[in-house]
């Protein structure tokens, strides 16, 4: 757990604008700040605790000023040492906090926060304690103190980091800043510690030109108070290694959110090869992918309980009857059939091993024959020997550097835990100059594996081809050292995900400004989604495209013609020819035998042109099938328009035949077709009810009873769409309530 206090400068040299009309110190000074608190918040599992102490408040708020009315005047402790809360980040606004016209000592405020940490220490155990100044050095300055300061940073072990404007560079010895001991990279200002917060470390240095440290922020020149101030911090930061970054260093790497580092948890177990040789390995996971937090247990404001899910089954009546879930059943849909599968038959389902917790290998093959593209799952594991077991570590040393000799890599089936479910996997060597270890990766089972089939390339290349090839690579070459980076651009282990950056400034507008719209992403992460313009190299790329000219190649799904048209157009070709043109779809299309739910009213048509089918056979079969889709329809929408069409396949069938049976169908369906008003409604703007005698020569029903039919289910329909209101308006207010 770490403590840190902001040191928080808000004199009245402080609220002056920038010469370019930009934003104040101040104003910088507070992004800055809240960068900081949000960082925090957002880290996972975080307990860090922050302070705030402001100077050159109006108020004088500090206990080492109650106890000498002459001492550490306008400095005030604005918040105590707790854990990091959204009313923290509301603190940091230029709302709450702005330029004043009090001045007080930096120095003073050092002191004050440095009180309060060896207050806080006494009752809390950090492991560390860190101190940010932000000032412009404006506010009177009293040096009598600063060997003590410096003596108390010491002794408490101390942090001190400061962020402001660039500091002189007069060449004195007191303000040269320039490092000592070796040459720092870009990493030097990473500002990055180990528990993610992007804050101090290498040694104090200038910006890239110290000329302009000689100018205050609104382009004025630096008074001899100002760098007086810069000179007693760098002293104060030289004796306590801490560090100094200009607010261009400070805010791009303050933007981005870390997630805390943790240590990966040891999976320990056996690495077996054969039946005689066992070797004690821990495993720890290297890359594992990281998922989008889940909310599903949160709820917005305090809540008097944790929250926690519920889930109810209720049967699909008017009463939405709760069913017990020891009386509910898991099942598989088939189109509209629920195929029961019990607990029972997931049990039986359900792969035991029986294998203890283990790595077993089960042989060796060339490192060439498990690719990169064989490599599944989310994650790699480092296999290691058990610490402390000498035996296994000169035996897994003898293991890896075999592989590596003979480049060769162990196939291997690796179960998590005693009976758990084997995963089969490859174990690739990795020597490096501090490390020596096993590297697993999942392989896949044939069952996972896919073969697309591709045009074979050209056998033979032009050399104008080649050539333009190599030109593009070596410009877009990552490992080419940039103009001021030693390291690799766009290196995997430095690089933060966009997706979850853009998450957490969300989430922090809309906790800050609830009722205003979401902000555009900020100019720094649309940069790091922008390509570098460094690595554009317009010229080899023109010169790919003239030495491999591109032809569009349509998809078959995207061309305009298909096997229909084409039969199509061959029947009209020849139109003397008998019988209607076959298609391919007719060639593989499965025997008609009874109606289905796919196609009711297709298979209806087919079997109606049969000899060997009753025509009331088949319309039974009809009815059935409409019943079971109008039943259906209630959770699938999707089934309205087939329903609606088997009900006018079946009455125009009938129509000719025998109305009276459908008549009587279809009076007895009423109260089913009624209970589902989408469904209804079809019914009565198609006409789809009795068939009356002006459509029929066969004997049918009088315009009497038709609408007696249509004016009864209007009722119970209507009475059915009342119950559903309602039930939404409950609905409504419950969600109201909460």
């Amino acid at each position: 757990m770490e403590a840190l206090v902001i040191v928080l400068d808000v004199g009245p040299s402080t609220g002056t604008l920038c010469a370019d009309g930009g934003a104040t110190f101040i104003d910088t000074a507070l992004l800055c700040c809240d960068r900081i608190a949000q960082r925090k918040l957002f880290e996972d599992k975080n307990k860090d605790h922050m302070a705030v102490v402001v100077v050159g408040s109006e108020e004088s708020d500090n206990r080492l000023a109650d106890a000498d009315a002459d001492q550490y005047q306008h400095v005030s402790l604005a918040r105590r040492l707790a854990p990091v809360d959204w009313p923290l980040v509301r603190m940091l606004s230029p709302d709450r906090l702005h330029a004043t016209e009090a001045q007080g000592d930096w120095l003073d405020g050092l002191v004050v926060a440095l009180d309060h940490l060896v207050e806080m220490s006494r009752t809390h155990k950090y492991q560390q304690r860190r101190i940010v100044l932000l000032t412009d050095f404006g506010g009177p300055l009293c040096t009598d103190q600063l060997d003590a300061i410096k003596a108390g940073l010491r002794k408490y072990d101390v942090d001190l980091m400061a962020i402001g404007t660039e500091l002189a560079t007069d060449g004195s010895d007191e303000m040269q800043l320039k490092p000592t001991g070796k040459t720092e990279t870009a990493d030097d200002l990473q500002m990055k510690t180990e528990d993610g917060l992007a804050l101090g470390g290498g040694e104090p240095r200038p910006g890239p030109s110290g000329a302009r440290g000689l100018y205050r922020h609104d382009g004025k020149a630096k008074t001899r108070q100002q760098l007086e101030g810069e000179s007693a911090v760098v002293q104060l930061i030289r004796a306590v290694d801490g560090g100094f970054f200009t607010f261009e260093q400070a805010l791009p790497q303050l933007l981005f959110f870390h997630k805390r580092k943790s240590r990966a948890a040891p999976w320990n177990a056996p690495l077996q090869i054969g039946e005689s040789l066992s070797i004690n390995i821990t495993g720890y996971s290297q890359i594992k992918k990281v998922t989008m937090p889940s909310w599903r247990k949160l709820a917005a404001g305090p809540q008097p309980a944790p929250v926690k899910r519920r889930t109810t089954y209720e049967r699909q009546d008017e009463q939405r009857s709760a069913v017990p879930f020891e009386k509910t059943e898991r099942a598989y849909r088939y189109g509209t059939t629920l195929v029961p599968f019990s607990r029972l038959d997931q049990q039986e389902l359900e792969y035991r091993s029986g294998a203890p917790r283990s790595i077993q290998v089960l042989g060796f093959t060339s490192a060439s024959n498990v690719g990169p593209h064989l490599y599944q799952d989310t994650q790699t594991v480092q296999v290691v020997a058990r610490r402390g077991d000498a035996g296994a570590e000169a035996a897994l040393s003898a293991l890896i550097h075999a592989l590596q000799e003979t480049d060769m890599v162990a196939v291997a089936r690796r179960t998590y835990n005693n009976g758990g479910t084997p995963r089969l996997g490859a174990l690739r060597p990795n020597i490096r100059h501090d490390l020596e270890c096993l590297v697993w990766v999942q392989l896949p089972f044939a069952e996972d594996m896919r073969n697309p089939l591709f045009p074979p390339l050209p056998t033979a290349v032009p050399q104008e081809t080649l050539s333009a090839v190599d030109q593009l690579i070596d410009a877009m070459d990552l490992t080419a050292p940039a103009a001021e980076e030693a390291s690799e651009r766009l290196e995997p282990g430095a690089l933060l995900s966009p997706q979850f950056q853009r998450l957490y400034q969300v989430l922090a507008a809309r906790a800050l400004h609830p009722g205003e719209p979401l902000p555009p992403p900020d100019a720094d992460l649309l940069r790091q989604l922008s390509p570098d313009p460094a690595l554009a190299a317009p010229d080899a790329l023109r010169a790919v495209a003239a030495a491999c000219p591109l032809t569009e190649l349509l998809l078959p799904h995207q061309r305009r013609e298909t096997g229909r048209d084409v039969f199509q157009a061959a029947a009209a070709a020849a139109p003397d020819q008998a019988g209607p043109a076959a298609t391919v779809t007719d060639l593989i299309k499965p025997e008609v035998t009874e109606v289905g739910t796919v196609n009711p009213a297709e298979d209806f048509d087919v079997l109606l042109r049969r000899d060997d089918v009753r025509f009331d056979e088949l319309c039974s079969q009809m009815q059935r099938v409409i019943s079971r889709l109008v039943r259906e329809s209630l959770t699938r929408p999707a089934l309205l328009e087939k329903t609606v069409a088997a009900i006018g396949r079946l009455r125009t069938a009938c129509r000719g035949v025998s109305p009276a049976a459908y008549n009587a169908w279809v009076a007895e369906a009423r109260g089913q077709l009624s209970e589902r008003p989408a469904v209804w409604q079809r019914v009565v703007a198609d006409r789809l009810g009795p068939i009356v005698a002006s459509e029929s020569a066969h004997p049918a029903a009088e315009e009497a009873e038709a609408t007696r039919f249509y004016d009864g289910g209007a009722a119970a329909a209507a009475a059915v769409e009342a119950v559903q209101a309602a039930e939404q308006e409950a609905a409504e207010d419950l969600l109201d309530d909460l």
